[in-house]
């Protein structure tokens, strides 16, 4: 496969010639040794490599869009781009602006969804070639028309915009970056840029370290089918009152910080829950239990537990079937009486890791629970949850 792409390779991949080769390869159904000779005796073998990745990054993109079958895609702008629940919600909120600018646009997946929702945006990323796939990937959800593309370094940039809106990458040659300061362009300049309109947004890892953050940005962790997707800093007229809150989609959940309270910590009752991953990155989970009633199995682990089934898109629960101090002979035995044969394992502050503690299970029943592994009154306790 070919390592990355270049304007030759996109230029082909959209003629003609090149929609055909992707049709052609499409309808192989695979990549076998002979199908890629048959491949290649319609195009040169970098071309043919080419049509295969680009094959292979539309289905893998067929989840995130809904038109995947005619875009085009890098793999590191695709292991990037957002989800698109999340995309939707976000570009929401630019909803009748007149001009947006979309900086480090990547593959257009974001500018997309903007172009949706205003009159006009600017696209800018400093690459070349994912302006070349952004504009391809735009044209194929016919809004061509609303979007003006530039090669340039976001850093400079000097366009009047009514907002902005900017995805930092966080993959460089290839490796996954964390570290704000390690973005491209790093969060201090992002920031700076930002700060310059009215309205602004900026998406960020899901497991950036937020505390401690400039006190001019309201703060909203976004989750997608309970995985934790990412941090997004509203600036201007876009931030709220609100410092922090958790957002779950595709429900549109939110959850806000409300006054100070204790939760009270007791031994697992009827039900136990646990909160959606957005709730926990936001340090909602006492907001969370207090809402619907609820106490923690131990103070520091996000665990709740409750006397009568909840139904929110903020968390889930199951049936406490029973609960013991984590003896392995004894769950072994509990696992064996309850007919248990098939385990999911949530694990919050236990020393062993899923897999470690399954090695160890004698499971031969025919049910399945969840053991939910955590601690309790400054022990390590096993709570065996059923339907």
């Amino acid at each position: 496969m070919v390592k990355s792409f270049d304007l030759g390779t996109i230029e082909y991949l959209v003629s003609p010639e090149g929609r055909g080769a992707c049709e052609f390869a499409a309808s192989l159904g695979g990549a076998t040794i002979t199908q890629i000779e048959r491949l290649r005796s319609r195009c040169t073998p970098a071309q043919a490599s080419a049509v295969l990745q680009t094959i292979e990054l539309r289905a893998k993109a067929a989840k995130r869009f809904e038109r995947a079958d005619r875009m085009l895609f890098t793999r590191e702008g695709l292991e990037q781009a957002t989800s698109r629940p999340a995309a939707e919600y976000r570009a929401a909120r630019f909803a009748g602006l007149g001009t947006v600018l979309d900086l480090c646009c990547g593959i257009g997946g974001d500018t997309i969804e903007l172009a949706k929702q205003c009159r006009k945006v600017v696209a800018i990323d400093i690459d070349p070639v994912k302006v070349a796939i952004a504009r391809h990937n735009v044209a194929v959800y016919g809004l061509a028309e609303k979007v003006e593309f530039h090669v340039a370094d976001v850093s400079t940039c000097g366009f009047d915009a009514d907002a902005v809106f900017v995805d930092p990458s966080r993959r460089v040659a290839g490796q996954r970056r964390i570290s704000p300061s390690q973005y491209e362009p790093p969060l201090d300049v992002v920031l700076r840029l930002v700060r310059r309109y009215p309205r602004g947004t900026v998406k960020c890892a899901p497991a950036m370290d937020y505390e401690g953050l400039m006190t001019d940005a309201s703060i909203e962790v976004v989750s997608v089918d309970r995985e934790c997707k990412e941090v997004v800093l509203w600036f201007g007229e876009f931030a709220s009152a609100t410092r922090i809150q958790a957002t779950v989609l595709p429900s549109g959940e939110h959850l806000l910080p409300t006054a100070d309270f204790t939760v009270s910590v007791k031994p697992p009752g009827a039900y136990v829950f646990e909160p959606d991953p957005a709730v926990i990155r936001a340090h909602l989970v006492n907001e969370l239990a207090g809402r619907f009633g609820l106490w923690k199995l131990d103070d520091s682990i996000a665990f709740m537990s409750g006397d009568h089934p909840i139904h929110s898109p903020l968390m889930v629960f199951s049936r406490v079937l029973q609960w013991l101090p984590f003896n392995l002979k004894k769950l072994n035995a509990a696992l064996a009486a309850l007919n248990i044969g098939r385990v999911d394992i949530k694990r919050r502050g236990f020393p062993l890791a899923p897999d470690d503690l399954k090695s160890k299970l004698k499971l031969r029943g025919d049910l399945s629970a969840v053991l939910y592994c955590c601690r309790h009154a400054g022990k390590h306790i096993v709570v065996i949850g059923g339907g």
